[in-house]
């Protein structure tokens, strides 16, 4: 209940302030303060109503670039609004509003920067009524400006004449007003463009004796520049060509020829008058000297187009360069922070590689302890603790005989260092086939005759790695492994890491 007698409150303030006229600055204040405590509440249509109301207050109040600032920033809600509920007749309205809040505080340049898009929505959306007002800003603008040339010229050129005429005799009354209430202002220039309109669009409708009493006045007038000049003397020219004098008609060319050279229409037109005349017939040379300062025109037309291409071409060329400059800093800055990341994995990689390497060198110097006690111990034995008996020829004897006798030859001698024994060979040099030596060995050792070579060679490299010169080549031949590579390869296997790397952690 309490919420809709909040709504009912609301909306009685909304139409009351809609139909309670502000007659004074007080009154509009308090209305605009009013309209923007309730605007929040209010949805719908009503909305829009009070953005419109509040609109027009604003808009009725400009009289500096601040109000008018305030003015667009409302503009902005009220066309946001507008455009949330899909109220096109708004929009055009806050279009058309703007440009006339523009118009009367002569910021012309945002009345011409504005006005297409205005039109075009106004046309879009069928809103005749804003497009005849937003025309007539734009009319306005050009008047304020004193661009009047501009419309008249505008329906001169489209053969509106009637309107034309009508518009040219307002712009004449308003330059003789504007020079008698300015008399140190010099209108002329203001007046020879209006006359000059009015000498050709009776010069179009056929009214030669108009056209050239607005010629004579142009005449008379000083300070005329030679292109407007050209242009009279010419318009001379073709009222006396109508009227089947060619010869005043050719006397008055040739003086726009000489006013103003580059008239190439005029050209023309002589060698038309030319042709026309009976006692002037058209000559071969005069024929031929309009071609060629035609072609002369071109010419220049075309070195200048030249001109303009290579000046693209440089600009272009230029803006090229400093794309390539920028892409080429951006790749060189893409790859430096690549290398820089690059690095940063690398160095983080090493160093994970050099802590796991020395964990592993720790845990090798260990398993080195290890074996090292180990082989005294084994060095130290008298009996591998095969059951004894005082027959010499008992099997079980004669195994730990043979087993004596190998650890001697390979720990006392260090029968493991020559690269070419072999398990067949050493069982014959001790005297035993080839079944027991395997039994005894497998017993003795543990393990088969090849691993427990690779074994002690393995074991021998480790001292020479710490603390020798030697390369790993000699080292390999050093400790009997027949190639480098098999020593590399029973290295890695043995240890999880190549002999180089063991090097480098242990020293490290």
């Amino acid at each position: 209940m309490r919420c809709n007698y909040r709504a009912f409150i609301s909306l009685f303030l909304f139409f009351r302030l809609l139909s309670f006229p502000a007659f004074t600055q007080e009154g509009l204040t308090h209305t605009k303060d009013s309209l923007l405590n309730v605007i929040p509440s209010l949805t719908g249509e009503e909305k829009l109503n009070a953005y419109d109301r509040l609109h027009t207050i604003y808009m009725d109040n400009l009289f500096d670039d601040a109000s008018l600032e305030d003015f667009f920033a409302l503009s902005t809600e009220y066309a946001t609004e507008a455009r949330n509920q899909n109220a096109t007749k708004q929009q055009g309205d806050i279009m058309l509003n703007n440009l006339i809040a523009n118009l009367r505080m002569n910021h012309f340049d945002e009345v011409d920067k504005n006005i297409d898009n205005t039109l075009a929505f106004l046309k879009e959306h069928a809103l005749t009524d804003a497009m005849y007002i937003a025309y007539k800003q734009q009319i306005l603008s050009y008047c304020r400006r004193g661009m009047y040339a501009e419309l008249c010229n505008m329906l001169q050129a489209t053969g509106r004449f009637d309107e034309f005429f009508d518009m040219a005799g307002q712009t004449e009354e308003l330059l003789e007003k504007l020079s008698t209430e300015d008399k140190h202002k010099d209108h002329n220039t203001d007046k020879m463009n209006l006359w000059t309109l009015y000498a050709f669009a009776y010069n179009s409708k056929g009214e030669y004796d108009k056209a050239e009493a607005y010629c004579n006045r142009i005449d008379s007038l000083h300070g005329r520049d030679a292109v407007s000049l050209g242009n009279i003397t010419y318009l001379h020219s073709h009222i006396w060509e109508a009227r089947g004098d060619y010869s005043k008609a050719l006397a008055y060319i040739n003086k726009a020829i000489e006013t103003d050279p580059t008239y190439t229409y005029a050209r023309f037109t002589k060698v038309r008058i030319l042709s026309r005349m009976e006692n002037a017939p058209l000559t071969w040379a005069e024929t031929e000297e309009t071609v060629e300062y035609i072609d002369s025109l071109r010419c220049i037309s075309y070195d200048r187009q030249l001109d303009e291409l290579r000046t693209q071409y440089e600009v272009d060329k230029h803006i090229a360069e400093k794309e390539r400059v920028r892409n080429f800093m951006y790749f060189a800055l893409a790859g430096y922070i690549l290398l820089i990341i690059t690095l940063g994995i690398w160095i983080y990689y090493n160093r994970q590689i050099t802590k796991k390497n020395k964990a592993l060198v720790k845990q090798i110097k260990e398993l080195q302890t290890q074996h090292e006690r180990a082989e005294t111990e084994l060095l130290n034995k008298t009996s591998f603790g095969i059951e004894d008996t005082d027959n010499h020829l008992c099997p079980e004897t004669r195994k730990d005989q043979l087993c004596m006798a190998i650890r001697d030859v390979l720990l006392k001698e260090k029968a493991y260092r020559d690269p070419t024994i072999t398990r067949d060979h050493l069982s014959k040099r001790l005297g035993s086939n080839k079944d027991l030596f395997i039994d005894a060995f497998q017993y003795c050792f543990g393990m088969s005759f090849p691993e427990y070579l690779n074994f002690l060679r393995l074991k021998d490299a480790i001292p020479l790695l710490e603390g020798s010169d030697l390369t790993i080549e000699e080292i390999s031949e050093k400790v009997g492994f027949g190639t480098v590579r098999t020593f590399q390869r029973q290295f890695q296997s043995r240890y999880n890491m190549s002999p180089k790397d063991y090097r480098k952690a242990a020293i490290a």
